[in-house]
Formats: structure tokens, C-alpha cells, sequence
């Protein structure tokens, strides 16, 4: 049983901050997330980022805006995001190993921001005009030329967000799968659209093998058509060219 706070009508804008609370009041006990199999609520999401977010405020040298390394294989990224959003911080969601492998990406990567391996530590001292709207710091993969570094307004990440979930319906309880990497920029739109209608969400390899939308590349969606197969209301890909192999698996896991 679908356990929410009916007469709430949600909010169409305000603040992260401000449009998270109203999610968890309204959601308070749904799953929120499920990571390998491991189901957590919003409102045990909410309190871990809560605590990431008061630890942070804790820091003397704490300033809004700070920009903040956040490694995206570690079990609790998710938590740790939505804290630092929640104190005021712009998180730069960085993968060790790409880090490892590509040397400009590192380059670029430590002109943005100091201190990220393996955990959340704050970079300080380096504010910029406008961080208060920053909402993350992405970077773009290298493919057309050397990795550059995207900045995220929080106005265009939640009206993009508004615009995904109101195109496919999401609603409360929805199974939606990510297979996209979460240091990915276009990943935003699914994920704050997902997170604020009161879905279920679960990422790369555990992902649902069935539910109401998959997210992925177009050579992803064709992967995992081949490896697993499926059944989903929605398949949503991202903004590359897509193949008749895509297409043809999209279609099979529609039905």
C-alpha cells in the first residue's frame, strides 16, 4: 500500500531545499532509492543528508557555494549530494579510475576543486559570482577533444526536471532506472524529475529489470535489451543519434 499526504497539492517552484522538504513530508516512508538491492526511504535518505549537510555547517571554514569533490562509487553518494545541495555546496561528482586513466581530465579536475579522493572534504577559498545558483559542476567525457567542465544552474536542473517528469507522467511510487553514470550533466533531468515525484529509483547494474522508465545512452538501452531484457512504460535516452539497433530495442522493451 501507496502510503502519502494527500491533501498536500505539490509545489511547482521553489527552492531545492524548499521542493525536498515537501517531498519528504508527502513520501515520508516510500523507497526512495534502491541500491543493490538495499531499499532507503526518503525519510532515511533525508536524515543521512541532513547529517552530511549539518557536518558540513559544523566546519569554521564553511562557506555557501564551496565547490566539493564527491566520488561517485562510493555506497553513500547519493546521501552526500543531497547534503551538500542541502548546505549550500556545489558537488563535482568526479570517478577515481577516469580520473586515474586520463591525465587532462585530473588536470582540469584540480583547477576546479582540492582534497576529493575517497571522501567529502571541502575545497575553500575559491568563491566564484553566482555560486549560491550553482547546482553541480559536470564534466563532459573527452570524446570530441579534451574533457571540459559544465556548470549547472539550479534553475535550468529543476525546470528540466519539471519538464522530463510532467512529459512521462511521473508520479508517486514509479520504478525508474538509471543506467547512465550520475557524474553524467544530462543524468539531472531524470533524477531530480524522479526524486521529486515520489519514485522509486534504482542505478547502472541495479537497475530494475522492469518498471515504468529506463534511462540510458541509446548503446545502452541496446545492451541492456540484449543482456537482460525487460518490460517498461517509458524507455528515455539521452541526446546522442540513435540507431536502428537502439530503436529496435527500445521497441522490444516496450513490448
Amino acid at each position: 500500500m501507496i502510503s502519502t499526504i494527500d491533501n498536500i497539492q505539490p509545489k511547482k517552484t521553489g527552492t531545492f531545499g524548499e521542493l525536498w522538504e515537501e517531498t519528504v513530508t508527502r513520501h515520508s516512508e516510500l523507497v526512495a532509492l534502491e541500491m543493490n538491492g538495499a531499499p532507503l526511504s526518503y525519510r532515511e535518505l533525508d536524515s543521512a543528508a541532513k547529517g552530511v549537510a549539518q557536518g558540513l555547517r559544523d566546519i569554521d571554514s564553511w562557506q555557501v557555494g564551496v565547490r566539493m569533490g564527491l566520488e561517485v562509487s562510493r555506497p553513500g553518494f547519493f546521501a552526500e549530494m543531497l547534503g551538500i545541495w542541502l548546505a549550500g555546496g556545489v558537488p563535482v561528482p568526479l570517478r577515481e579510475t577516469t580520473l586515474t586513466n586520463e591525465p587532462a581530465l585530473r588536470r582540469l579536475t584540480e583547477s576546479i576543486v582540492e582534497g576529493w579522493m575517497g571522501s567529502v572534504e571541502v575545497a575553500c577559498g575559491n568563491r566564484i559570482p553566482g555560486e549560491e545558483a550553482w547546482h553541480a559542476i559536470y564534466f563532459t567525457s573527452g570524446s570530441t577533444g579534451e574533457p571540459k567542465a559544465v556548470v549547472r544552474g539550479w534553475r535550468q536542473a529543476l525546470h528540466e526536471g519539471r519538464c522530463y517528469a510532467d512529459t512521462l507522467g511521473l508520479s508517486t511510487g514509479m520504478k525508474c532506472s538509471m543506467l547512465v553514470d550520475p557524474m553524467f550533466g544530462a543524468s539531472t533531468k531524470h533524477f531530480l524529475g524522479c526524486l521529486l515525484a515520489g519514485c522509486v529509483q534504482s542505478f547502472g547494474k541495479s537497475a530494475s529489470r522492469e518498471g515504468h522508465v529506463l534511462y540510458g545512452t541509446p548503446g545502452q538501452i541496446s545492451a541492456f535489451a540484449e543482456e537482460f531484457g525487460g518490460c517498461f512504460q517509458w524507455i528515455s535516452m539521452t541526446g546522442e543519434a540513435c540507431s536502428p539497433r537502439a530503436w529496435k530495442a527500445a521497441m522490444k522493451l516496450t513490448g
